[in-house]
C-alpha cells in the first residue's frame, strides 16, 4: 500500500512539475512578445517622428516665400515640428530638448520675418527681412541651420536603437 502512495505521488508531482514548467514557459514567451511589440511600437513611433521632422524642414522656405499677410499669419508654428515634439514627449525624450531648441529657432525666426513684412512693398516676406534685419536673419537662420543638424545628427545615433524591431 506504501508502494501505491509513492506511485500516486511521483505521478502527481509530475504532472504539477509539468503544469508549473509550461506556465513558465508560457510567461517568458508572453513577456518576449511584449517586448518585441514595444520595439515594433517604437520603431513606428521613431519613424513618424522623423517623418513630421523632415515635414517641418519646408516651414523656413514657406515663411521666406509669403506674399500676402495671411499667408505669413496662418504660418506662426510648424505644425509637423510640434508633431514630432509630441512624440518625443510620449516615446522619445532625449529628444525633448533639442525639438525644443529646433522650435523655438523656428518661432524666432518667423518673429523676425513677420516683424520686418510691409504688406506694401511687393517683395517676399523673407526678401523683405534680408534687407531690413540681414545681420539679425543671418543668426536667426544660422540658429535654425545648427539645430536642424543637432537632431539630424541625434537621429543618426539613434537609428541603431530603433531599427532591430
Amino acid at each position: 500500500m506504501e508502494q501505491e502512495y509513492i506511485i500516486a505521488i511521483i505521478a502527481a508531482s509530475s504532472a504539477l512539475c509539468g503544469v508549473i514548467i509550461s506556465q513558465a514557459i508560457s510567461i517568458l514567451l508572453s513577456r518576449l512578445d511584449q517586448r518585441h511589440k514595444k520595439h515594433i511600437l517604437l520603431r513606428q513611433k521613431y519613424e513618424e517622428m522623423m517623418f513630421y521632422f523632415q515635414d517641418s524642414l519646408t516651414y523656413y522656405n514657406q515663411v521666406a516665400t509669403c506674399r500676402i499677410r495671411d499667408q505669413l499669419l496662418q504660418l506662426n508654428h510648424s505644425i509637423p515640428a510640434q508633431r514630432a515634439m509630441g512624440l518625443a514627449l510620449l516615446y522619445f525624450p532625449n529628444f525633448v530638448s533639442i525639438l525644443d531648441t529646433y522650435i523655438r529657432n523656428q518661432i524666432s525666426y518667423y518673429n523676425l520675418v513677420v516683424s520686418s513684412y510691409n504688406p506694401k512693398i511687393p517683395a517676399n516676406a523673407g526678401a523683405q527681412a534680408r534687407v531690413h534685419n540681414k545681420s539679425q536673419l543671418e543668426a536667426a537662420e544660422n540658429n535654425l541651420f545648427q539645430s536642424k543638424d543637432k537632431i539630424i545628427d541625434e537621429l543618426k545615433a539613434n537609428v541603431k536603437k530603433y531599427i532591430k524591431a
